[in-house]
C-alpha cells in the first residue's frame, strides 16, 4: 500500500474548505452605539438575490421614512433620509423586494427588513429582487423592537459582520476513553495525527464543506450533516472521483476510476493507562450511500507494523442504498491486553460515497443480541393435512453484535 496524497488531491480539498470559508455570510447586527442598546443581533442575510455580503460593513443607521401610510414600510411616497446609510425598513404592505429596491434607490447601502410578527425569517426575493445589488437581511420583531428606541427618528452606529458560532462539543460519557478530546478524532481542523493512504493519486481527503458530496453526478441535495461537521470531517467520493461530476456518459472517466480504494489511518493510540480493555469498541459516525462498495476496518497492536485483524462493516445495506446517517460501533476482541490500538478504515470504493467524523473508542462491555432473518425455521411442506401435522421445531440464527 502506498502513501500518494499529491498536489492534485490537496488541490481538491483545498477547493472544498474555502468554498465552505467563502459561503459565509453575515448573520450579526452589532449596535456600536447609543450606549442603551448595544450589542450583537442575529440577522438573516438573503440567499439568492441582493448582495451576498462576506466582509464587515460599518455606518449610520436609521429607519427609513416615505412620508405616506405606514411611513416605515418603504412600500409609498419618497424616501429622502437614508442616502448613504444602512436602512431599517419594517415588514408588511408591499414585496421585500420593493421595500429593498426603494430603499437602494434612495441611496441605502444596506436594508434590514423588520419581521411584524414573532422570529427570525430571511425575506424573499418577490417580482423586483434580482434588480437590488445592496445586501439585504431580515431581523426578528423583538430585536427591531429593542432597536427602533433609538433608530427611529435617529442615526445610530453599526456593524454588519460574520461571528462564527461555536462548533458543538459532544458530551462522552466515562466510557469513552479516547476521541472524547478536540484534536483526537474530530477531525477539527484539520487531519490532526490521522494520515491517508491512497492507491491511486487521490481517494479520502478532508473537508468543512458539507456540500462536498454535490459534487459528484449521483448525490443532489446531499449534504454532510455529522454533529461536528462544521470543524470538518473525512471523506470520499467515488461518485466524483470516478466521473468529475460528469453524469452516466463520464463513468470510469475521474480521476481515480472505481473501484478506488483508500485508507484512513488514525495516529498511535495509547492504552496502558487503561487496566480493563474487555469491552473495546470502535464508535464513529459515517454517512454514506452504497452500490457496491466494500467497508472495513482494520486494526494493529504494533502501530501500523502489521494489520492482523480485518473487519469488514456495513455488510447489510442494500444496493444502491438511500443516503444512510448512522453511528457504527465496531467490536474490537482481542485487544484486552494491548498496549496500543492504531484504526485503519479502508473503502474499496465503487459509488457513491463514505463520510467519517468523531471517532472514538469506547469501553463498554455489552451484549447485543440479534436475531438474523437470513436463516430461520420453515415448514417441511407447503400443505400437511391436519391429522398428519407434527410439532415442528423452532430454529433461527442468532449472532451477538456487542463484544462479550
Amino acid at each position: 500500500m502506498k502513501i500518494k496524497f499529491t498536489q492534485l488531491g490537496f488541490f481538491f480539498l483545498m477547493v472544498f474548505a474555502f468554498a465552505q470559508l467563502g459561503a459565509q455570510n453575515v448573520n450579526i447586527l452589532r449596535v456600536n452605539s447609543p450606549a442603551s442598546i448595544t450589542g450583537d443581533y442575529p440577522i438573516n442575510l438573503t440567499t439568492g438575490w441582493g448582495q451576498q455580503l462576506m466582509t464587515e460593513l460599518s455606518g449610520t443607521a436609521t429607519f427609513a421614512d416615505d412620508g405616506e401610510g405606514t411611513v416605515t414600510d418603504g412600500c409609498d411616497g419618497t424616501i429622502t433620509n437614508i442616502s448613504g446609510k444602512i436602512a431599517f425598513v419594517d415588514r408588511g404592505n408591499c414585496e421585500f423586494g420593493v421595500k429593498a429596491l426603494a430603499s437602494e434607490n434612495a441611496g441605502a447601502v444596506a436594508t434590514i427588513i423588520c419581521n411584524n410578527v414573532t422570529g427570525e425569517f430571511f425575506p424573499g426575493a418577490g417580482t423586483v429582487g434580482d434588480q437590488v445589488s445592496t445586501p439585504v437581511a431580515g431581523m426578528s420583531l423583538e430585536d427591531c423592537m429593542t432597536v427602533r428606541t433609538e433608530a427611529e427618528g435617529g442615526d445610530i452606529d453599526i456593524t454588519l459582520l460574520y461571528i462564527e458560532e461555536p462548533c458543538p462539543t459532544p458530551s462522552y460519557g466515562p466510557e469513552v476513553i479516547w476521541g472524547n478530546e478536540s484534536g483526537q478524532g474530530d477531525f477539527d481542523g484539520g487531519l490532526n495525527g490521522w494520515t491517508i493512504s491512497c492507491e491511486s493519486d487521490t481517494c479520502f481527503g478532508w473537508t468543512i464543506d458539507p456540500t462536498v458530496l454535490q459534487n459528484g453526478s449521483f448525490a443532489t441535495g446531499v449534504n454532510i450533516s455529522t454533529p461536528t461537521m462544521c470543524n470538518g470531517a473525512v471523506v470520499m467520493d467515488s461518485d466524483y472521483l470516478d466521473n468529475l461530476g460528469g453524469g452516466v456518459p463520464a463513468i470510469g472517466t475521474g480521476i481515480c476510476p472505481a473501484n478506488c480504494v483508500g485508507s484512513l489511518i488514525s495516529p498511535v493510540i495509547d492504552l496502558t493507562a487503561i487496566t480493563d480493555l474487555s469491552g473495546l469498541f470502535i464508535e464513529f459516525d459515517q454517512q454514506t450511500r452504497q452500490f457496491a462498495s466494500t467497508y472495513q476496518v482494520i486494526l494493529s497492536k504494533n502501530g501500523g507494523v502489521s494489520w492482523p485483524d480485518t473487519i469488514t462493516i456495513n455488510g447489510s445495506l442494500e444496493q444502491n442504498s438511500a443516503h444512510i446517517v448512522e453511528t457504527v460501533r465496531v467490536p474490537a476482541p482481542g485487544y484486552e491486553n494491548a498496549n496500543s490500538i492504531t484504526i485503519q478504515f479502508r473503502y474499496i470504493g465503487n459509488y457513491y460515497y463514505w463520510a467519517i467524523d468523531d471517532v472514538r473508542l469506547v469501553n463498554e462491555a455489552t451484549a447485543d443480541l440479534n436475531l438474523r432473518t437470513d436463516f430461520f425455521a420453515v415448514a417441511p411442506t407447503y400443505r400437511t393435512p391436519l391429522s398428519q401435522a407434527v410439532e415442528m421445531p423452532f430454529l433461527i440464527d442468532i449472532e451477538n453484535n456487542g463484544n462479550v
